[in-house]
């Protein structure tokens, strides 16, 4: 790897991006001593946050919404070519959505209109969860019955060029895929023979693996997956304040990633190409003290406390392989090493056609954003979030 270079980030602000920095990796075979590829990524992207200044102008972009522009929609997930995946109501009062994938200007509906009986259905929902940088997306798609009482059973797909590939199953009906990277791996959540209960999944190569769950709980989801194919998410035992425990799915192996001090449970929500992981710890509220529910940022086996965006109950969402972190708390925020926790919404131009940030859910290496905000107008719509080329 002595010929190896770093991407300048002026280019990840335009189109190139750092899921080309991975694929530069595992071109040279990196993959295979994952020490020096990861350490040679940690330093190419330390130099360059050094060189960054502050992103102070933003651009947002309103994405509008399937079949109607009152409807409303959310994106979910963006790539480092600023394609987002989300979700869009289909119905004048809610009830139904179908995934969206927004690219080059445009929606694109991913809904019931394949032909194949587990999708093409009339009662049936779709979210799109996750998408790569190949433009795949994963979900999930619930099968109401004529009803319109959900679900018969709900299926987890990964989603490329307008056809649809059903994942299986770890034995029950119940499945949702979350999260895919650029080797099509994808994580989620499946119910077991006789929906006893659910199991974090990791699939690749054409078939699902039970990830199991941590010890003294029953169910484990999968959140997030990064390129060396390592998991995050969370156990439980069902009861939502009874016990969660964030876990990090690594060469074969669950870990338990703890709490924060003075805090009972915690989520993992996504983790970057660096192992880099983010989440929420959190209690019981406590209205005597205050306490809710801390960010965590998780690096180098240790769990770093970020803190309550407004001093509410706050979890991280999304990381991208700067270490930059978007959440939810009080409204939405951005962190970043150099700042600390920003309110979005002080980051949206005068001009914006949006009131204010709602809920902010994926950040790209190019410093996208996206999530959904309020439009006097037409209500919830999702958005892109982008910082101008100096």
């Amino acid at each position: 790897m002595t010929d190896f270079e770093c991407p300048q980030r002026t280019q990840a602000l335009g189109i190139a991006n750092f899921g080309a920095l991975d694929k530069k990796l595992m071109s040279r075979g990196s993959l295979k001593t994952t020490p020096a590829a990861l350490g040679m990524l940690a330093i190419c992207l330390l130099l360059l946050a050094s060189t960054i200044s502050a992103q102070t102008r933003y651009a947002v972009k309103d994405l509008g919404a399937l079949r109607a522009a009152g409807h409303s929609s959310t994106g979910l997930a963006i790539n480092n070519f600023g394609q987002v995946a989300g979700i869009s109501t289909v119905d004048d009062i809610g009830i139904f959505q179908h995934g969206f994938l927004y690219s080059d200007g445009k929606m694109t509906e991913i809904g019931p209109s394949t032909g194949d009986d587990n999708f093409d259905h009339p009662y049936t929902t779709i979210f799109a969860n996750g998408i790569n940088d190949l433009g795949q997306v994963v979900g999930a798609s619930f099968l109401y019955d004529p009803n319109g009482t959900c679900c018969n059973r709900t299926i987890a797909f990964l989603y490329r060029n307008g056809k649809f590939t059903d994942l299986g199953s770890l034995g029950g009906t119940f499945g949702s895929a979350m999260a895919v990277n650029d080797l099509g791996q994808v994580t989620g959540q499946y119910s077991i023979a006789g929906d006893s209960a659910s199991h974090a999944f990791l699939y690749s190569g054409g078939k699902m693996r039970d990830l199991g769950t941590l010890p003294g709980f029953a169910n484990s989801i999968g959140m997030g997956i990064n390129i060396l194919g390592q998991v995050v998410g969370y156990a439980y035992t069902g009861d939502p304040f009874d016990g969660m425990r964030a876990f990090l799915y690594s060469n074969g192996k669950m870990k338990d990633l703890g709490v924060l001090p003075g805090f009972t449970n915690s989520k993992a929500y996504a983790i970057n190409n660096l192992g880099q992981i983010t989440g929420g710890s959190f209690s019981n509220f406590d209205p005597d003290t205050g306490q809710s529910g801390h960010v965590f940022l998780y690096s180098s086996g240790k769990m770093r406390d970020l803190g309550a965006f407004m001093d509410a109950e706050s979890f991280g969402t999304s990381i991208n392989d700067l270490g930059e972190i978007v959440g939810v708390g009080a409204g939405s925020f951005l962190y970043t090493p150099r700042t600390g926790m920003i309110d979005l919404n002080s980051l949206l131009p005068t001009d914006s056609v949006f009131a204010y940030i709602n809920s902010a859910y994926a950040i790209n290496d190019a410093g996208q954003i996206t999530g959904n905000a309020w439009t006097p107008q037409f209500g919830l719509h999702a958005f892109i979030l982008s910082p101008k080329k100096h």
